[in-house]
């Protein structure tokens, strides 16, 4: 079985991940993990709202209006506490940035409110230079990259599985 699990959530039009993080904030259930590509977003010393946060990214993502959907939000967890939230930030850093989104105004926050370690991931699917960010096969390709991250053979973990399965009787 995969230590960690990496789910890809539905596309959104607005940015509702960031609100829903920047809540659990607020109630003292979740903490700012990672924020890059905002620039000078905030006031110096100060955490910018989740409403300035939710704002650049609309902004960020205005540069291409075909695109209808452009909140990525994601969810990487692991079973109780066998990662900490700084190797789950460092694996999801990993991971969004060889799916494409490197360069992507990110946030990362943690919760504390379940048993189970787990980060969220909000982001953009409009890349820096407007385009969007390949999205064919994100999340075969993603549980691909986890794999590879992990250093787990994808094939052995197959087979383990099916081993698994038929030893039920």
């Amino acid at each position: 079985m995969n230590p960690l699990v990496f789910k890809i959530l539905k596309p959104s039009a607005s940015f509702r991940g960031v609100e829903y993080n920047g809540r659990k904030v607020e109630k003292g259930q979740a903490v700012l993990l990672h924020r890059s590509g905002f620039g000078p977003v905030g006031i110096i010393g100060r955490s910018p709202t989740w409403q300035r946060l939710q704002g650049h990214l609309a902004t960020h993502s205005s540069s291409n209006r075909r695109i209808r959907h452009p909140q990525f939000h994601a969810i990487l967890s692991c079973r109780n506490h066998s990662h900490s939230p700084d190797q789950l930030k460092s694996i999801g850093l990993s991971l969004m940035d060889r799916l494409g989104y490197g360069g992507n105004p990110m946030l990362l926050y943690t919760h504390h409110d379940t048993r189970h370690n787990h980060i969220h991931i909000v982001t953009s699917r409009v890349g820096r230079d407007g385009r969007k960010v390949p999205d064919r096969f994100e999340a075969i390709r993603s549980q691909r990259i986890l794999m590879e991250l992990l250093g787990r053979d994808a094939g052995d973990h197959f087979k383990q599985a099916v081993e698994k399965a038929l030893s039920y009787r």
